[in-house]
């Protein structure tokens, strides 16, 4: 998907907060900006490469993935269903490997877009204590010592949920990310009044570039769904969005636009209570 056009007054906006993996736009002024927007073609780039998956595994690989998904599978529904009142909607990223003898390492725990501790514990559990087989050669043929690696990101919400979209997956100084979990809290507390009653249609995932100006207020300079799906469902996430006053920005994240305003990729995730369908 290419970016489109913009115009003179999105070209005033500030740089996304980490370094944009596009180039700049040229302009007259020796000051880099470039409209959030601009990075709503590559997220939905990525969900699509996510969704085609890479090469197309043997049937050795995928039958082992099969098993593997539904051993993390079933212990996470059982311990989500039976503590699912003190959970709060988020995502964890949990990397692994498998050894040699099928016992699993965890290498990696990343709680995500206001995963709480119960959650968090949930998730390390489920893969910690899944039990597989040895992994085939296939698989351990990714790794120099033999080990199969893998990454699961685990996902809990009964409404739509927003998140941070980082292009580069680089975490900003302490005080934006401790704005950025201050606004996704606010963000997600509005789209779970406004979506009380599940839906029963597949939505999209939305993205939305957005302006913060200095006071908090936010312009919402372009919202698109994957595929251009959904457009009521669009239209209400962008109402949530821009309907929002958030508190003002600290500095460091204003200093990584013009000073006065700053932008973000806010991507809304429909309701989701699951896992990916493949890890390793």
């Amino acid at each position: 998907m290419r970016p489109q056009t913009i115009g003179a007054e999105a070209q005033e906006l500030a740089t996304p907060p980490e370094e944009p993996p596009i180039t700049p736009v040229r302009q007259k002024s020796d000051r880099r900006s470039i409209k959030p927007v601009l990075i709503l073609p590559l997220l939905f780039s990525w969900l699509t490469a996510s969704a085609l998956g890479a090469a197309e595994p043997s049937d050795i690989v995928k039958s082992y993935r099969r098993r593997a998904n539904a051993e993390f599978g079933q212990r996470w529904y059982t311990k989500v269903k039976a503590q699912g009142a003190d959970l709060t909607p988020g995502t964890v990223l949990i990397r692994y490997e498998v050894l040699a003898d099928g016992q699993i390492r965890i290498l990696k725990v990343e709680p995500r877009d206001g995963a709480n501790k119960v959650f968090v514990k949930i998730c390390r559990e489920a893969v910690e204590e899944s039990h597989l087989d040895p992994p085939p050669k296939e698989l351990r043929r990714l790794s120099r010592d033999g080990r199969a690696p893998g990454e699961l990101t685990f996902a809990f919400s009964l409404a739509p949920y927003a998140s941070i979209y980082r292009p580069n997956g680089k975490v900003a100084a302490k005080a934006v990310e401790e704005y950025r979990k201050r606004i996704l809290s606010i963000f997600n507390e509005r789209l779970s009044k406004e979506f009380r009653k599940p839906s029963h249609e597949t939505l999209p995932d939305v993205g939305i570039g957005l302006s913060i100006r200095r006071d908090g207020s936010t312009q919402v300079l372009e919202a698109r769904s994957v595929d251009r799906a959904a457009p009521k469902y669009l239209a209400a996430c962008k109402r949530v969005i821009a309907d929002t006053t958030l508190p003002p920005p600290p500095a460091a994240a204003l200093a990584l636009g013009n000073g006065e305003r700053y932008g973000e990729v806010i991507h809304i995730h429909p309701p989701l209570m699951a896992i990916p369908a493949s890890g390793l």
